[in-house]
């Protein structure tokens, strides 16, 4: 492990309530870890912890333990949140339970200020292929985060800039709401993304903390960060699946085919590799 902590990620699972999508989770995140420390050449550490903030039975703890513990190198934590104010009441999105969920996250970005780590953050919905941690943290950049559609009646995704979805979107007089795509655009910047991302360490030690926002935690953590000077991304190429229900896998990039491939084969090499910071020329 490096002394600069270059090669060390926190990769923090926020857990809420979703026990259904456990074995979905699990093997996607297994497989993330596997295969980010082989590709890297075994330099790159992948610090797994999960954050129980809701119910999740010690059964599917005990798988986490035991699946984690056979691809990570590093020791796995598992860590429950006191009973959230709200959590059990009818409205589970009171101001209680939002400034909870801020706390929760922030946690996250407390524990890897203490490992001197940078952090992925993986949302419990989330699916991704076995390639996404490694790439985003290969492409060297502040921020940046996979491709999420957010929500099933509109191809609403989580890159937003200047509060509106990417003005890569169009509207369509024919149909409410924002229709188009930005699937495969490569890497664009934008004000706000959120669900799956790879945030770099000197973000964190710039003080970039969730607060509660009109667009969510994830939002106020963006703009905390773009405050502090840094610029925040998105993968357009890199796909995901947001289980929104249990029979709602909400797709981009033909993720649930990707991952099928590259699960036929262990390690799979990438296509084609994201382009490093340095290959950009977008920065400006």
């Amino acid at each position: 492990m490096g002394s600069n902590g270059d090669n060390v990620i926190l990769l923090f699972m926020p857990w809420r309530g979703r026990e259904w999508m456990a074995d979905r989770f699990i093997t996607s995140i297994a497989h993330m870890i596997d295969f980010a420390e082989h590709w890297s050449g075994d330099h790159l550490r992948i610090i797994p912890q999960l954050f129980i903030d809701g119910d999740l039975s010690d059964d599917v703890v005990r798988q986490f333990e035991e699946r984690l513990a056979g691809v990570s190198r590093l020791p796995f934590r598992v860590h429950r949140a006191e009973k959230a104010p709200g959590t059990a009441a009818t409205r589970p999105w009171d101001e209680a339970m939002y400034d909870h969920m801020v706390d929760v996250r922030n946690w996250g970005l407390s524990k890897a200020l203490e490992l001197y780590a940078h952090m992925v953050w993986i949302d419990s919905d989330i699916m991704a292929p076995s390639n996404t941690i490694w790439r985003l943290w290969k492409l060297g950049l502040p921020m940046v985060g996979a491709l999420v559609r957010n929500h099933p009646s509109a191809l609403a995704f989580n890159a937003m800039m200047y509060d509106e979805h990417s003005g890569r979107f169009h509207r369509d007089p024919a149909a409410a709401g924002w229709r188009g795509s930005i699937e495969g655009l490569g890497i664009i910047e934008v004000g706000l993304t959120g669900a799956c991302c790879f945030v770099n360490r000197d973000v964190i030690f710039s003080g970039a903390r969730f607060h509660r926002d009109k667009q969510g935690e994830d939002a106020g953590f963006c703009r905390h960060v773009r405050r502090n000077g840094f610029k925040i991304y998105c993968d357009t190429d890199a796909p995901t699946v947001h289980w929104y229900t249990p029979m709602t896998p909400l797709e981009t990039n033909n993720a649930l085919s990707v991952m099928a491939a590259q699960l036929s084969d262990r390690f799979m090499q990438p296509a084609s590799e994201p382009a490093t910071q340095h290959d950009r020329k977008d920065d400006g």
